[in-house]
């Protein structure tokens, strides 16, 4: 009976010992993912989702779109627009521990569909060089393959001299496909109809857009690559595809309009203006798009039409050229500082009247245009 006893009391302890074991055991694990769930907290979980109306304020009155372009930026006009005009689609980052916007960026699609372009990237200035970018990236290549299966690119416009949007999309694997010259200018007068004597311009004449892909099309490959690097036409930082399909878009969806100097003797294309009109937060735009391979004799009388022409009741301009027109000034130091000195054809145009009728001070960007393209199946 004893023997019995004791061996009871033993098998006993062994079990209070092995339950003690296992209790330590649930608790170590419980502990731990506590822990787990502790740190997961304190890593801000990121979500990317669709804009609502709500969000306009944050995303476009607060820090996040702080001192953007210099007080020039447009999304704050473009914002309602984008919201509604069934072609782009906003999206924001939110970190869901805090319900804080920390990025924004849109997507539309162009050229039938084939290429996505970015527009109005920023991240909250507190949060850059942490992920924030890559996330986004990462996030919003998915939602482009969601929506628009058929797409096979994305491109962005960017400013040459940003250092972050430009670190940014190579380390992303985006390749830089074209240059453009760009300066921002105010116009503080009205510009008469009659600045320029129509003899001054003569050579020019308005196109529509199937009679300016017959021109394009004429060219030789070589000339088209001299006049058109990335087989696109620039116009308000949006990158156009040189197709029929494509510069009808420009013309009737987007109101682009066409001005041309031909050549007399070979009816060859030797220099296109596009010009568009848009309300930005700074007033009324005139935007112009230059493409001469850096002829300044065939830049000035397209310039003069478009100004005589089409810019009745414009507070400001975006002047898009022919990098080659910037070859005359020095390199600056680095790379990326700003270069707020115009182009001497502008220069030499500004002055060539009693008046000058564009102020570049208004310039807040002092940076070209880098074109960056990426394949989305890579």
């Amino acid at each position: 009976t004893h023997t019995h006893t004791h061996t009871d009391t033993n098998i006993t302890l062994f079990l209070l010992f092995l339950s003690h074991t296992q209790m330590t055991n649930e608790l170590k694990k419980a502990k731990q993912q506590q822990q787990k769930q502790k740190q997961k907290g304190n890593e801000s979980p990121l979500v990317l989702r669709e804009v609502t109306i709500s969000d306009r304020d944050e995303v476009v009155a607060s820090d996040l779109s702080k001192n953007v372009y210099g007080g020039n930026d447009y999304l704050p006009g473009a914002f309602h627009w984008w919201l509604h005009d069934g072609y782009h689609t906003m999206f924001v980052v939110e970190d869901e521990s805090t319900q804080e916007i920390v990025a924004f960026e849109s997507i539309a699609p162009l050229d039938e569909g084939r290429t996505i372009l970015l527009q109005a990237l920023r991240v909250l200035p507190s949060r850059q060089g942490q992920g924030v970018s890559k996330f986004l990236a990462t996030e919003i290549k998915k939602k482009v393959i969601e929506l628009h299966p058929q797409a096979e690119r994305i491109r962005v416009a960017v400013q040459s001299r940003n250092a972050v949007p430009m670190s940014i999309h190579r380390k992303q694997n985006y390749k830089q496909i074209d240059l453009t010259g760009f300066s921002i200018a105010g116009i503080p007068e009205p510009i008469p109809y009659d600045l320029f004597p129509p003899s001054e311009y003569s050579q020019v004449n308005r196109v529509d857009a199937k009679e300016l892909f017959a021109l394009i099309s004429d060219l030789t490959d070589e000339e088209r690559r001299a006049m058109f690097p990335s087989n696109s036409l620039l116009v308000d930082w949006i990158p156009y595809d040189i197709t029929e399909e494509g510069l009808n878009t420009m013309q009737n969806r987007d109101g682009v309009l066409f001005s041309v100097v031909v050549d007399e003797m070979e009816g060859a294309l030797k220099g296109l203006a596009c010009c568009l009109f848009c309300h930005k937060t700074i007033g009324m735009t005139f935007c112009l798009s230059l493409y001469c391979n850096g002829d300044e004799v065939i830049a000035s009388p397209l310039l003069k039409h478009t100004m005589c022409t089409s810019s009745a009741g414009c507070t400001r301009a975006f002047l898009s050229y022919d990098y080659k027109f910037r070859d005359e000034l020095p390199p600056t130091e680095n790379e990326f500082d700003r270069d707020f000195r115009i182009a001497p054809f502008l220069e030499r145009m500004n002055a060539s009247t009693s008046k000058k009728f564009f102020d570049f001070s208004a310039d807040v960007i002092g940076s070209s245009q880098a074109l960056f393209e990426k394949a989305i199946h890579e």
